[in-house]
């Protein structure tokens, strides 16, 4: 049963933790200014502790980036003292296995501990729903990645994607997610049945598929002069990847792009993307770029596949051919739609945005106040977090640390840059352009241009 608390101002301000990838950074921002177009200021960035957060002043809704028992035990303290806390996990929408995912990424501490914790999707939902005691926090809600989906980014990365184009020319492009390949620290991991034996099987089709879209290159290029990319996600080992693509026979240079930053732009530049079992596919499709969804024998990454039926399905190297070459892979937006409708994985709200419905259930439920705030600065955690980028940066040259992409792009925002994706939100939104200010290491506070104060 969902209750509501009507109290008074009971809390300042919300925090939105993002993770460090630019598209989330990008969906998070979209979310803030719900809560801004409100009159509700927000905190967003890479999350402190509960000590160094609870420094900032005032009391706060915390949004995270996932549901785990370590997010919640992170802020327990404050949810003691009258914070709240919130979430939706970005790696919701695909799970390999629900029931591995709802231990892994969420649990009884979790449940009891989340005010809210929103659904990419009704299938995770009504699951979550079967497996947990009712406290009233789960909703269904879609993504706000979705919105922005919808609006092909609001033109966004236009530019972007012309540039790569005209510099590139003509090229399809294979989003990777074959980690269990592609990263040895979790092949070994998987392999050795240390996750279960649905990850060692994972790990196999992985290195097929991986082999498979090696094959269906090697033939666009050799035989009908197509020019292939291999994107690495940031799970995959960008390193192991340029070795495994030698190994199964990808020579070519100019085969494999770099990791960091955006995928969008990749997409919108590529004449089209081919995939098995990423979730990018809808992305793809909702923006209207062709898609090829390569099964070879009828092989599929993920049990649940009807991921691949946001493209053309090809279960061989040459039904994928002739669909690239007869570039029939796109699918109409009316057939999209429909397809979204039945698949029960995503939720896309008829009426209103993700945005919306989040931010709506969140001061539904929680009352924050749109006062003026003057939040203290975290300046001397900078050096401590300098050091420790520092050292991250110099342990993945030394070849420690594989993930480094993971750490690295946060680290380097800006507030400038914060600043200009958050404008150029507002000014495709009609929203007052609110400021910007740095309060600490990868932390911004964003006011509302009637409570907005000089940023730095």
């Amino acid at each position: 049963m969902e209750t509501v608390n009507m109290s008074a101002n009971e809390l300042d301000y919300v925090v939105i933790g993002v993770e460090v990838k630019s598209r989330e950074l990008f969906s998070r921002l979209l979310l803030a200014n719900e809560f801004l177009k409100r009159g509700v200021s927000v905190v967003i960035g890479q999350l402190p502790t509960a000590e160094r957060l609870s420094a900032l002043g005032g009391k706060a809704y915390i949004f995270g980036k996932c549901g785990q028992k370590a997010f919640a035990d992170r802020y327990r303290e404050l949810v003691d003292q009258g914070w709240r806390l919130g979430a939706i996990d970005e790696e919701g929408l695909l799970p390999n296995d629900l029931a591995s995912f709802a231990e892994l990424r969420f649990g009884d501490t979790s449940n009891r501990l989340l005010r809210d914790y929103f659904f990419f999707g009704e299938e995770q939902f009504n699951y979550f729903k079967r497996e947990f005691p009712d406290t009233g926090s789960f909703f269904l809600s879609g993504n706000p990645r979705v919105d922005l989906w919808k609006a092909r980014y609001h033109g966004y990365y236009d530019r972007a994607s012309n540039l790569l184009r005209s510099q590139l020319g003509r090229f399809w492009i294979f989003p990777l997610n074959l980690a269990y390949y592609t990263n040895q620290r979790l092949r070994s991991k998987a392999i050795a049945g240390a996750m279960g034996a649905e990850y060692a099987q994972l790990a196999s089709r992985s290195e097929y598929i991986f082999d498979e879209y090696c094959k269906l290159s090697t033939h666009l290029r050799s035989e009908h002069g197509i020019i292939t990319r291999f994107r690495p996600h940031p799970a995959d080992s960008f390193k192991e990847v340029v070795s495994l693509l030698s190994k199964h026979g990808v020579a070519h240079a100019g085969s494999l792009t770099h990791a960091g930053g955006e995928v969008s732009p990749w997409l919108l530049a590529a004449e089209g993307m081919i995939h098995n079992c990423c979730t990018t596919a809808v992305e793809a499709a909702m923006m209207g770029v062709n898609v090829v969804s390569y099964t070879p024998k009828e092989t599929s990454l993920y049990i649940d596949d009807e991921v691949n039926d946001f493209g053309v399905r090809a279960p061989s190297v040459l039904d994928a051919t002739g669909v690239v070459i007869g570039s029939g892979a796109k699918l109409e937006y009316p057939l999209v739609n429909k397809r979204l409708k039945s698949w029960k994985r995503l939720y896309v709200p008829p009426r209103q945005t993700s945005s919306e419905l989040i931010c709506e259930r969140i001061i539904r439920r929680t009352q924050i106040g749109s006062r003026s705030l003057r939040f203290r600065k975290l300046w001397r955690d900078e050096a401590i977090h300098r050091g420790k980028y520092i050292k991250a940066v110099l342990s993945s040259l030394m070849g420690s640390r594989e993930r480094i992409v993971l750490h690295r792009k946060f680290e380097n925002t800006s507030t400038s840059e914060i600043r200009a994706k958050l404008h150029f939100l507002q000014s495709k939104t009609g929203t007052p352009l609110a400021d910007v200010e740095r309060v600490g290491p990868n932390l911004f506070a964003i006011h509302p241009r009637e409570n907005a104060k000089q940023g730095n």
